[in-house]
C-alpha cells in the first residue's frame, strides 16, 4: 500500500507557487481573525488536532493493511487531507503560541545534522530492520509491518528461505498487533467530536 514520495525537486525548481511555510502560516493567522476564529483558546486548538490525528490513524490503517480497501489512491487520497487538516491545527497552535515554524524547522534542522551523523542513521537502521524481523518487535515498538516497504526489504535480506505463508501469517499478526496502539488515538477524537456536538 505505501509508495515513496515521488521527487520533485527538479520539477518544482525556478516555480513561483511553491507554497512556504511561513507564508502559509501568515496566510491562516489572517484567515482565522477575519473569522474571529484566532480567539480560540490554545488548548482547544490542541484538541482539534488530537481530533485530526486520530482521522489520520484511520486512514494509515487502511494503507498498511489492517482494514481492507480496494481502492489505495483513495484511502492515500483521504490521508492527504487528514494530514493537512492536521497540519492546520499544528500551524494555527504555533501562530496562537508565537511561534515561527519556519524558524522553528530550521533550527531543528540545524540540530539534527548536529545530533545525528550519516555514519548512525545507517547503524540505526540496521539495527532496526533486524530488531523488526524479530517475533512481536512490532507490537513492542509500535512499528507496523504489513506491505511497508522497509518490512519487506528486511524479511527478504533476513529470512530468505522462511515458508512463505507461515512468513505472511507472522507479518499480519504483527500488523494487527501494532495498529492496535493507533486505537486511543481514533478513540480520543471520537469522544472530543460527541463532546463537541453536545457543547453547540
Amino acid at each position: 500500500m505505501w509508495r515513496p514520495l515521488p521527487n520533485k525537486s527538479s520539477s518544482t525548481c525556478g516555480r513561483k507557487d511553491i507554497l512556504q511555510i511561513r507564508e502559509y502560516q501568515t496566510w491562516l493567522q489572517a484567515y482565522d481573525e477575519a473569522r474571529g476564529w484566532d480567539q480560540v483558546a490554545p488548548a482547544h486548538t490542541f484538541l482539534h488536532l488530537i481530533e485530526e490525528i486520530g482521522e489520520v490513524a484511520r486512514e494509515v490503517e487502511y494503507l498498511e493493511g489492517y482494514r481492507d480497501t480496494d481502492d489505495a489512491e483513495a484511502a492515500r487520497a483521504r490521508l492527504a487531507g487528514e494530514l493537512a487538516d492536521a497540519a492546520t491545527f499544528l500551524y494555527k497552535l504555533a501562530y496562537q503560541c508565537g511561534v515561527d515554524l519556519e524558524d522553528a524547522l530550521r533550527a531543528n534542522m540545524v540540530k539534527a545534522e548536529r545530533r545525528f551523523s550519516v555514519e548512525f542513521g545507517q547503524a540505526e537502521i540496521e539495527r532496526y530492520l533486524h530488531r523488526q524481523a524479530e517475533p512481536g518487535a512490532f507490537a513492542e515498538e509500535g512499528v507496523t509491518g504489513g506491505h511497508h516497504p522497509v518490512w519487506e526489504s528486511a524479511e527478504k535480506v533476513l529470512a530468505p528461505n522462511q515458508d512463505e505463508p507461515q512468513r505472511r501469517k507472522g507479518r499480519e499478526e504483527r500488523t494487527r498487533k501494532a495498529l492496535r496502539s493507533l486505537r486511543p488515538l481514533r478513540l480520543f477524537g471520537l469522544i472530543y467530536s460527541v463532546n463537541r456536538l453536545f457543547m453547540r
